[in-house]
């Protein structure tokens, strides 16, 4: 049964703890009897290795956790998990998207089955905040969301309006064997002209373990003021096209054997408009 626990600010899942489970949500409002979580005021979320590890198809759904500041999930968890879905819910323009979430963290093998990852404010109508407007650190592990075909961190009407969705992401470091089967992630892939404001001013570095983004089929990011290095290991973005822009303190690129072997285009580019 659901419980309430309105000023729970952290919760922790040790190692083996939910094995068979396969079906988590957390909310801030109780919306439906599967709730398992009303804790409007929860910061931190840890679920460590080898939860969610049942053959069921299950879930990871958190809803409108406004303060939910970091997200750590351990090696080996929520396999069974076949969509993880993060939303903020709308209640007013202050409030669109998921305004707290800093930290993103999965550890190696987890969210293997995920067909679906999803951290959006959950609202298709034009908004004038960004989805994640503190994320500051986005880092997988070696083979986690291996299965995953469609990753979205930015709604298209929030990419639409917004000049720059993801200001405060630092670091974005993707491990071994990640994301090979996405064929999309917004606001990185652009399947229309919109997407192209995709923009990271505070990134300094882009780390891209081998066989990741194998079958990925557009990566387009732009206004890398702070970007430092590159590094993409081997069998990464064997097609498609990879574009990065406006990256004027790129100091190294590390490009390894067999990435890029079939590429429609591969750009790497200082902001040309800014030199005579």
């Amino acid at each position: 049964s659901p419980l309430d626990c309105a000023s729970l600010a952290s919760v922790t899942v040790a190692a083996g703890c939910l094995p068979k489970c396969c079906h988590l949500t957390v909310t801030r409002c109780r919306t439906t009897a599967e709730s398992l979580l009303d804790c409007a005021n929860l910061a931190t979320l840890t679920l460590a290795d080898d939860n969610m590890t049942g053959t069921a198809q299950g879930s990871l759904e958190l809803n409108d956790l406004n303060r939910l500041a970091v997200i750590h999930v351990g090696q080996r968890a929520c396999t069974c998990v076949e969509r993880l879905e993060l939303r903020g819910c709308p209640r007013g323009a202050s409030r669109l998207g998921i305004p707290s979430l800093r930290e993103f963290a999965v550890g190696a093998g987890s969210f293997a089955n995920t067909s679906m990852l999803s951290l959006t404010c959950g609202c298709h109508q034009t908004v004038s905040h960004a989805d994640l407007p503190a994320l500051a650190s986005f880092r997988v592990e070696d083979k986690a969301f291996s299965n995953t075909s469609l990753a979205v961190f930015c709604t298209p009407a929030s990419l639409a309006s917004l000049t720059d969705p993801l200001t405060q992401l630092a670091e974005f470091s993707v491990g071994q064997h990640c994301f090979t089967n996405t064929t999309l992630l917004l606001p990185m892939s652009t399947p229309h002209a919109s997407a192209s404001r995709a923009e990271f001013p505070s990134v300094t570095s882009f780390v891209i373990g081998d066989h990741s983004f194998e079958h990925f089929a557009s990566f387009l990011v732009r206004e890398l003021r702070a970007l430092k290095t590159i590094h993409i290991g081997k069998h990464c973005f064997r097609n498609g096209s990879f574009t990065v822009d406006s990256a004027d303190s790129l100091t190294e690129i590390a490009i390894e054997e067999q990435s890029f072997e079939r590429p429609d285009k591969v750009l790497i580019q200082g902001d040309c408009s800014q030199r005579r």
